[in-house]
C-alpha cells in the first residue's frame, strides 16, 4: 500500500510538470503568433483599403483583452490571434469579445470597428465562416503577412 501511494504521489508529480511544461509551450507559442503579427501591422498598418496610424498590443482592462488593436480615429481595427485559429475561436470572437469592445474602451465609440483574425493556421471552415461574417482574414507568408479572404468578400462594420 505504501509503495502504491508512493507511485501514485510521482506520478500526480510527474503530471503537474508535463502541464506546466505544456502550458508554458502553448503560451509561447501564442506569443509568438502575436509577435508576427503586431509586428507585420506596425511595419504596414493596413487593413484591406483603410490605411490605419496607432498600433496597439494587448490592449486590456478587467473584462476584456484585445490582441492588436489599429486605429485611425475614425476606425479601429481589432485583430484576434490564434496559432491554429479554430471555427469555435472566431465565434466567440464575434459573438462575445468584439461587442465588448466600445464599452471597454468608450474613446472609441464613435468609431466604425473592423474584425480581423490573424493566425500561423486557418482551417477552411474557419476562412468560410469569416468570409461570410465579413471578418477580414491574415495569415504569414514567408515574413510578410497574406490576407486569405475570397475575392467576393465584403467587409463589415460591427
Amino acid at each position: 500500500m505504501k509503495e502504491t501511494n508512493e507511485q501514485i504521489q510521482e506520478t500526480d508529480k510527474k503530471l503537474k510538470e508535463l502541464g506546466i511544461r505544456h502550458g508554458g509551450l502553448s503560451n509561447n507559442i501564442g506569443e509568438s503568433v502575436e509577435e508576427f503579427f503586431f509586428h507585420g501591422f506596425e511595419k504596414k498598418p493596413v487593413i484591406g483599403k483603410i490605411r490605419l496610424k496607432k498600433v496597439i498590443q494587448n490592449m486590456k482592462t478587467d473584462n476584456a483583452e484585445y490582441d492588436i488593436v489599429l486605429t485611425n480615429g475614425m476606425y479601429v481595427a481589432v485583430i484576434e490571434n490564434k496559432h491554429k485559429f479554430q471555427p469555435d475561436d472566431l465565434v466567440k470572437f464575434i459573438s462575445q469579445n468584439l461587442p465588448k469592445f466600445k464599452k471597454e474602451f468608450p474613446k472609441f465609440k464613435e468609431c466604425k470597428i473592423i474584425a480581423c483574425i490573424a493566425g500561423f493556421v486557418i482551417p477552411k471552415v474557419t476562412r468560410d465562416q469569416a468570409n461570410e461574417m465579413g471578418v477580414y482574414i491574415f495569415s504569414q507568408s514567408g515574413e510578410n503577412i497574406k490576407i486569405l479572404n475570397y475575392k467576393n468578400f465584403k467587409p463589415k462594420e460591427y
